[in-house]
């Protein structure tokens, strides 16, 4: 009996596929795909210009600065993790962190330092 398994792949591994379905999906509405936000949202929440993320998401731009990869590691839901189940994510979760993101953006964050603050105080709070 074979059981198919996925392959593990790394943090930018997983970073990079979750912005190439952000890059699919942009700000669609509906409730399956709402917590993929597009390049220009997510480079605002980085502050970064959204060509930056393009070049994330395809590997041209290999390193990033920490708060980055903090912010696309908790908007995938890769770290923290949204469920004990890699292969299905919580969405819900996700689309929470979406919703922090920009709610730090609405109450004039300065820096994506800040913008980290606010998603992971809401993780804790969900908690």
């Amino acid at each position: 009996m074979s059981t198919l398994t996925q392959p593990v792949q790394t943090n930018s591994q997983q970073i990079s596929s979750y912005l190439q379905r952000c890059n699919k999906r942009g700000n669609s509405l509906r409730t399956n795909q709402k917590c993929f936000p597009n390049y220009s949202r997510i480079a605002k929440f980085c502050f970064l210009d959204p060509s930056t993320i393009g070049r994330i998401a395809s590997g041209k731009q290999k390193s990033v600065q920490t708060v980055t990869s903090d912010i696309l590691l908790a908007l995938s839901g890769i770290a923290p993790p949204t469920s004990h189940d890699m292969n299905q994510p919580d969405l819900q979760e996700q689309w929470s962190r979406v919703c922090d993101a920009q709610q730090a953006l609405d109450d004039f964050a300065q820096s994506a330092d800040d913008v980290l603050d606010h998603i992971m105080r809401g993780i804790q709070e969900r908690m």
